[in-house]
Order: C-alpha cells, then sequence, then structure tokens
C-alpha cells in the first residue's frame, strides 16, 4: 500500500530519502519555502512523479513526515523547529536530524540527558515521532542492499529506529520499501542511543570531529550482526 510521504528539508538527505520513498512505490512531495525556485525544480525533474508545496500544505497531505533539515542542539532550537511544521496533529514524523553541539565537538546531548527526538515529541504532543535514518552518512542511505560496502557478502542491512508503538507498522513498512530491513529498537526513549550511535559514526567518519584521532572514513555503517529481529 502506498504511503504518502512528506519530506521537509530538500537538501542532500532529504532528496536521497524522498527518491527511495519514491522508488519503494510511495507518493512523495517535497516542502520548501518556496517550491518554484530552480533547486526544487532540478530536483523535481530528477525524480519524476514528485511535486513541492509549502510546508503546511505538504504536512497537511503527508501520511508520514520525513525531517531531513538541519539538526538543533538545544530545546529552544528544537522547539522552535517543531513550531515551523505547523499543524502535525495524527501525523507520524520520522525524525532524522541530530542534535549536535558546535564544531569540532559535535556532541550529542549527553549533559541534558534526552534525545533531540524526545524534545520533538515533547514540543509535538499530538504527532508520532520515530528516529531512523541518523546513524549513518548521506552517500550510505541508499545503500540498505550491502552493495556500497566493499566486502560485505552479508546482503540487506538493518535500519535501527525507535518510537512508540502506534504507527510502528507503517514506519516499519516504508523502512521496508526503502531498501532497508527495519529493525525496531522500542519507544522514542532510545533515539538517546540511536544519536549517540550517530555521534560515534560522525567522529570516526568527519575528522576533526570530537577527541578521538581515529579515522575509518564514510563508507561503514553499524549493522546488529546475529540479532534476532522481529519480522
Amino acid at each position: 500500500m502506498s504511503i504518502k510521504v512528506g519530506v521537509v528539508g530538500a537538501g542532500s538527505v532529504g532528496s536521497t530519502l524522498g527518491g527511495m520513498a519514491l522508488k519503494g512505490g510511495n507518493s512523495v512531495k517535497y516542502a520548501s519555502r518556496d517550491p518554484s525556485s530552480d533547486k526544487i525544480k532540478e530536483l523535481l525533474s530528477s525524480q519524476a512523479g514528485t511535486s513541492a508545496d509549502t510546508t503546511p500544505n505538504v504536512v497537511s497531505w503527508a501520511d508520514v513526515i520525513i525531517l531531513a533539515t538541519p539538526g538543533a542542539y538545544e530545546d529552544e532550537g528544537i522547539t522552535k523547529l517543531a513550531e515551523s511544521l505547523g499543524d502535525v496533529t495524527g501525523k507520524v514524523i520520522i525524525d532524522v536530524t541530530n542534535p549536535l553541539s558546535a564544531f569540532p565537538g559535535l556532541e550529542v546531548r549527553w549533559k541534558q540527558g534526552t534525545s533531540g527526538a524526545e524534545v520533538l515529541q515533547a514540543a509535538l504532543p499530538n504527532a508520532i515521532i520515530y528516529k531512523a535514518f541518523n546513524t549513518l552518512g548521506v552517500e550510505n542511505m541508499s545503500h540498505g542492499d550491502g552493495s556500497g560496502f566493499a566486502g560485505w557478502t552479508g546482503g540487506q542491512l538493518s535500519m535501527m529506529y525507535a518510537g512508540g508503538p502506534e504507527k510502528n507498522d507503517q514506519v516499519a513498512t516504508l523502512i521496508k520499501a526503502m531498501g532497508w530491513i527495519p529493525a525496531y529498537v522500542g519507544p522514542i526513549r532510545y533515539a538517546r542511543n540511536l544519536e549517540a550511535i550517530a555521534e560515534l559514526w560522525i567522529h570516526l567518519g568527519v575528522p576533526p570531529a570530537g577527541t578521538t584521532s581515529v579515522f575509518w572514513g564514510r563508507n561503514f555503517v553499524f549493522e546488529p550482526i546475529g540479532a534476532s529481529i522481529p519480522e
């Protein structure tokens, strides 16, 4: 069954995820402050069948909203981002953002003790927030089949995600359509762990982020090998 996917954020992450959702047989609309801009026109021409509109119209239309804007670190910034979406009553929001401190630290919210996704959920109590697609680089988001990783022969890869049980089936269906094995880890509290995994990926893949001198390159993902992931 086709899902109406609204993508907020038409940069490299948003356009990649929107393209994957489209390829998986879903309807896709991009939210933009200027839907007639040259950038949006170029994106739509590269993804036949997609369209663009203002954020309120896209949010109203969508079943699932992919939030792929730059992340905010402080509560105030996350709340402001939430308010920019307008009325999201009953909507599923997949939060792809990572709440990072200033470069080069790029730390997640250790001091606050909560994830950005939890703050987003508190700011949008009438929506259902999920965390997914935040633990890897954009260049590998479309490689759920494992094809982009040298030496990998294990087949399809897993996408860990967190959120409430209410719309878990719908989110799992979309993740699967986007080429990944959906690997549910629990309620939105576990977004803290997914954001921590993202921090580790960033510190290993984006020098000189963090305090490590180790550089793994960007072409890697964290895969729960051997896990008993429910179908």
